[in-house]
């Protein structure tokens, strides 16, 4: 079909044509895929972008999606992503070690766990995912890592065992461009990922209702079930939640992979729509601390999610403002969509918006009897299949 362009697109002017004047013809097309390329992202200082819409399937902006850079502490939802597998029962709780614990003066961040404390695995994820502790993941991997040890009855180092469950999970996702050397994020040669590949892991992630809800809390407290219990103060690393609908989700920042961020949002017709930055500006002062006022991938994000109201259009295939005549037509032959869900287009293909009704015999009821193609003028942007009422 791409080696004969203006041939194909004759073709399907002439197949619109007929199906308008005999739409009970029956016509076999095969599923095509609409894939338009994505557009490039507004001017940010972010390496790397990848921003979709997870719900509908829909690339929107892509910068060196599929370039391998650090991922510094965005390796933590892949950490969450395994406890969960691991640990059926959230409520479980384990002991913190003191190999688990920080120093102020580490200069890592932390919840600032102390040996001897108990705490639920659920709520180290809260303390994982919400303050970005680096003592939270050195301690759930020290555990489980040896958990799986003990079941396999091998030896060894507990928390690399457990990043080998991390590389094993991702794998088992076909992602092969993402490896993991530890748990926390903290810099190594060979700890990288790509835009494309952590976006499509945070989609996965925001499936579990808990880690959706973590992400998208800016603060709060947990209890530790010691004997002398401990208050642990919560606080987002995410400084823009709750600005302009962003609902989540994750940080990380290293000298060498720049500030990173992933912010999530809905999309006006309510699907997810998942922004991915890596490499954008930031400076470090010589003792290692960030320059907050110098950090850009706030301001990247900014960039690009207000570009997506200027750029992209949510449109329901029932909506009469755009499509007029398709919903009564539908009505007429006692037809209807399969889904409702919307389709994303760019917003410059709106104006010369039409749709053709392409119906073959009558059905049995939910039966499907043809397609909604929606076209930008003479090319095909879409189609959406109808079933018999």
């Amino acid at each position: 079909m791409g080696t004969f362009p203006n041939l194909t697109r004759r073709l399907m002017i002439l197949l619109a044509l007929v199906l308008i004047m005999c739409p009970w013809a029956l016509v076999s097309m095969p599923e095509l895929a609409f894939a338009q390329d994505p557009l490039a992202p507004p001017e940010v200082t972010a390496q790397a972008v990848y921003v979709f819409d997870a719900t509908l399937d829909t690339v929107l902006y892509e910068k060196n999606a599929d370039e391998r850079r650090s991922p510094a502490s965005l390796t933590k939802i892949a950490t969450a992503l395994v406890v969960l597998e691991l640990v059926p029962d959230l409520s479980e709780t384990m002991v913190v070690d003191q190999s688990d614990v920080l120093d102020p003066s580490d200069g890592e961040s932390m919840v600032g766990l102390v040996a001897g404390d108990i705490l639920s695995f659920e709520q180290m994820l809260y303390g994982l995912l919400i303050n970005s502790g680096n003592d939270v993941a050195y301690a759930v991997s020290r555990e489980l890592g040896q958990r799986l040890l003990d079941q396999e009855g091998s030896s060894g180092d507990a928390r690399a065992r457990f990043v080998g469950e991390m590389n094993r999970f991702v794998r088992d996702l076909g992602f092969d461009s993402t490896n993991f050397e530890n748990a926390e994020g903290l810099y190594s040669p060979g700890h990288l990922t790509t835009a494309r590949e952590f976006g499509q892991l945070t989609a996965l992630a925001l499936e579990n209702d808990l880690i959706s809800r973590i992400v998208s809390t800016g603060q709060t407290t947990i209890d530790s079930m010691s004997a002398v219990p401990v208050t642990y103060y919560l606080q987002t690393t995410n400084k823009i939640l709750g600005e302009d609908g962003v609902s989540g989700v994750k940080t990380g920042t290293t000298p060498q992979s720049g500030a990173c961020f992933i912010a999530s949002k809905s999309s006006p017709a309510g699907s997810l729509i998942i922004s991915v930055v890596l490499g954008s500006d930031i400076e470090f002062t010589e003792e290692g601390y960030q320059n907050t006022e110098s950090d850009q991938r706030y301001n990247d994000t900014r960039a690009i999610l207000s570009s997506i109201d200027q750029d992209y259009v949510w449109l329901s295939p029932g909506d009469e403002r755009l499509l007029p005549g398709l919903s009564s037509e539908m009505r007429a032959w006692d037809v209807e969509l399969l889904n409702g869900d919307p389709i994303v287009l760019r917003t410059s293909q709106v104006t010369n918006l039409r749709y053709v009704l392409q119906l073959g015999p009558s059905g049995e009821p939910q039966s499907e009897v043809g397609a909604v193609l929606l076209y930008d003028g003479t090319d095909l942007v879409a189609q959406r299949p109808v079933i018999q009422i």
